[in-house]
């Protein structure tokens, strides 16, 4: 099996949530950005006994998964859509930077579905929501 690894320079994580920035108007009447209520952190499966740390794998058939690990740093719950339904369908995706710098944005191809209806999953302060990504074909 023909495994392509891919050095990944930059990697931006897309997750689109329920809730949404909301500006607030600051006492000296300039509105400002309230601060996200995640946080996010990318996991590889494993991490030992490579040579410069830790990779995430593309591959065409079993490439080896990593995490999108969804913090919510907030003190109130956090709803975000689920994934089986189109509105949670492709809410996560990536900008990869190679090393030569072409950028290239991956996201779950899209998907027809036949029983579909907008679903949350609540996030309660200090939880996480985990995400399994294989980068394959599929």
């Amino acid at each position: 099996m023909k495994k392509g690894l891919l050095t990944l320079c930059a990697v931006l994580v897309l997750i689109t949530a329920c809730n949404t920035h909301k500006e607030i108007a600051s006492s000296k009447g300039e509105p400002s950005v309230q601060k996200s209520p995640f946080s996010l952190s990318i996991v590889p499966e494993t991490s030992h006994g490579e040579q410069f740390g830790s990779s995430i794998e593309m591959a065409h058939d079993k490439p080896r998964a990593f995490y999108v690990v969804l913090t919510n740093v907030s003190s109130e719950p956090q709803a975000v859509w689920e994934y089986w339904n189109s509105w949670g369908y492709q809410t996560i995706s990536f900008e990869l930077t190679t090393v030569d710098g072409k950028k290239f944005l991956v996201s779950r191809r899209q998907e027809g579905f036949t029983r579909n209806f907008p679903s949350t999953f609540l996030i309660e302060p200090g939880e996480h929501q985990v995400y399994a990504v294989h980068l394959d074909q599929r």
